[in-house]
């Protein structure tokens, strides 16, 4: 049991490290933003339309059986 705590404290310690020496890396189910654009329009002195289309792809794992 004591060698379990110990493995298992290994583990996150490297991938804590890992994830600071990659921080860019895709997870299943990560979603990435391909493009953003935000059109502005003002009405009238106190009122601005704003509209912002966001378009993402989302990454994801293999399904499991």
């Amino acid at each position: 049991m004591a060698k379990n705590w110990f493995e298992h404290l290994c583990r996150n310690t490297g991938l804590m490290f890992h994830n600071v020496a990659h921080p860019d890396g895709q997870a299943p189910g990560a979603k990435k933003v391909v493009r953003q654009s935000v059109e502005e329009k003002q009405v009238s002195p106190t009122t601005v339309v704003r509209r912002t289309v966001v378009e993402e792809i989302e990454i994801r794992g293999e399904p499991k059986p």
